[in-house]
């Protein structure tokens, strides 16, 4: 043959060769489906709860991802969104990247921007990336969308929540302006630009944001190329406030003995973007039934994740799929704001007792070996955890090279731990030893012993049916809820799950040698502090993040520095 041919032939082989080995190493590596759910309860999925309790709670695919996997009993998290969602992008503990529950038009506002991403580790290990859902970990820059964090695909809200109706923005300092451009931005990201919602079929108020995010899930795992491993990330908008359900799934909680109390932040007109219950259902407070909206929206999750599950299965992926599932926090028990529910565990959302911190969590698909599921492990873990975790699945090393390199303005480095041995069955014992939850709870993960510091709010415990009509009518957050732990207080969680009792007084040398230790840690706490660049002009009176999403993103908030 000519040496043209030659030349060809070789190619071909060479490239039918990297095929190969690309094929090869990526033959071990599993599909990684990991969803974090926002602001879940513990007794608001079945599987936490007694039989006659669960007539209330409808979850039964939830339930069945549960028992067939391996329910972790002790994975912690921040108690509120945004820093737990920081962690878990990050690999850092919140008080190594940030515990501010600030809005994404501050630019120091979820990860830094020199720290390095799980989605950019993952494409490092040959995965394909996505993302759906709420995005929450920052948007100053190109660099902090799902796109600049190492995110093939995605559709995403920026901020703590949107509506689920119009997609319009809820939780900002841009609804508080008087101009429409400012006030009615339109929150949804679809890859590195604003979604064309007339492209997608919902630009009318009528589709509800959870099946927009189910139908991208589906055609992603529909389009994914099975040569390489995927690694998909969902974050759904349920079950954070505004308490907003379709018609169809409402209907089938009619329950009764409920209250109505979360109007106040759920009703049309909150904000300017703010929209009914569902189209048509009007502004009747007395309609309002929170806890049955509430669990009507667990159970659209229910449903979506029945067709992600089965669309896997459909795909020939689900055998080797790792599936996580985590709750972003505790329940938010206060009453003007959602319906979630702790039972039995004390407090929710903003508290530093387990019922803020101790996630509803498992994991479950065929990757899992046989050995382990359909168990429950005690082991301490954490939502950092999973960046590690699933570097190392991926063949990555966990590093960021990117933050150390930072000479000028040192970051912390990679605090996640590989939780692997532990889902594998290798080990029964937490990696962890030390860890500070944030910076006021601390837990000594060998003995089960949990220093609380600070005035905890929304700390009571709820009943087993919670909220009903006789849900007292104050803020959960008011006195009579709150708990002083300024002096520190001290619990075993091992033994007491509940935090019944106090023994601050009965061991006051292991409460002092907790405080030395928590203290001592302390000094190498770290926040975002980046301060960035505005592409916006000079003397405007509104924030930047505002100011760019009326006059450069055609009025979608995004990026608003360079």
């Amino acid at each position: 043959i000519g040496v043209k041919a030659e030349r060809s032939t070789m190619k071909l082989s060479l490239a039918f060769a990297g095929v190969l080995f690309a094929a090869s190493v990526n033959a071990n590596k599993p599909h990684i489906l990991l969803v974090v759910v926002d602001d879940l309860g513990w007794a608001d999925v079945g599987f936490h709860l007694s039989a006659d309790a669960q007539t209330d709670v409808m979850t039964p695919t939830i339930d069945s991802l549960a028992h067939s996997g391996v329910i972790l009993d002790r994975h912690y998290v921040y108690h509120s969104c945004t820093p737990s969602r920081t962690s878990m992008m990050s690999g850092r503990l919140p008080v190594y990247v940030s515990e501010s529950l600030s809005c994404p038009e501050n630019p120091q506002t979820g990860v830094p921007r020199n720290m390095t991403g799980m989605g950019i580790k993952l494409q490092q290990g040959g995965y394909k990336t996505a993302v759906v859902g709420k995005w929450d970990v920052g948007m100053a820059t190109p660099d902090h969308t799902p796109h600049g964090r190492g995110f093939d695909q995605s559709l995403i809200y920026f901020e703590h929540k949107n509506d689920f109706w119009s997609f319009g923005i809820m939780q900002s300092t841009c609804c508080s302006e008087t101009n429409s451009s400012y006030n009615l931005l339109t929150d949804l990201w679809d890859g590195d630009a604003p979604a064309n919602l007339e492209a997608l079929g919902v630009s009318g108020g009528d589709y509800y944001e959870e099946y927009l995010f189910k139908d991208r899930l589906l055609e992603i795992v529909d389009g994914h190329d099975t040569d390489s491993p995927l690694a998909l990330i969902y974050t759904p908008h349920v079950a954070h406030c505004p308490l907003q359900v379709p018609k169809e799934y409402l209907d089938k909680f009619s329950l009764g003995n409920d209250e109505d109390q979360c109007y106040a932040q759920s009703y049309p007109g909150f904000t300017p973007a703010t929209t009914e219950i569902y189209p048509g259902f009007g502004d009747d407070q007395s309609k309002y039934s929170c806890r049955a909206q509430y669990l009507a929206m667990v159970n659209v999750l229910d449903d979506n994740l029945l067709a992600l599950t089965g669309a896997l299965e459909a795909k020939g992926l689900w055998e080797n799929t790792l599936m996580v599932f985590t709750s972003d926090n505790g329940g938010c028990i206060t009453l003007d704001e959602s319906g979630g529910n702790n039972w039995p565990l004390k407090g929710g959302k903003y508290s530093d007792f387990e019922g803020g911190i101790r996630a509803t969590a498992f994991v479950s698909g065929g990757y899992l070996p046989e050995a382990v599921r359909g168990t429950t492990t005690s082991a301490v873990m954490h939502i950092a955890d999973w960046y590690t975790t699933f570097s190392i699945l991926a063949g990555v090393d966990p590093f960021d090279s990117k933050a150390a390199a930072q000479l000028d303005k040192p970051l912390p480095p990679v605090s996640g731990l590989d939780l692997w041995p532990v889902l594998s069955g290798q080990n029964a014992t937490s990696p962890h030893a030390d860890l500070p939850v944030g910076s006021n709870v601390f837990i000594d993960a060998t003995n089960g012993m949990k220093l609380v510091l600070g005035t905890q709010k929304s700390s009571g415990w709820q009943g087993e049916t919670y909220p009903n009509a006789s849900s007292p009518s104050e803020d959960p957050e008011a006195a009579e809820w709150n708990v002083d732990c300024t002096g520190g207080c001290l619990y075993n969680v091992t033994a007491d799950v509940t935090e019944q009792s106090d023994v601050a007084g009965l061991y006051p040398g292991i409460l002092a040698d907790m405080k030395d230790r928590l203290s001592a840690l302390k000094e190498g706490f770290y926040t975002n502090d980046d301060v960035g660049v505005d592409v916006c002009p000079g003397g405007l009176d509104v924030d930047c993040a505002c100011w760019a999403g009326a006059n450069i993103w055609g009025g979608f908030f995004g990026p608003y520095q360079l």
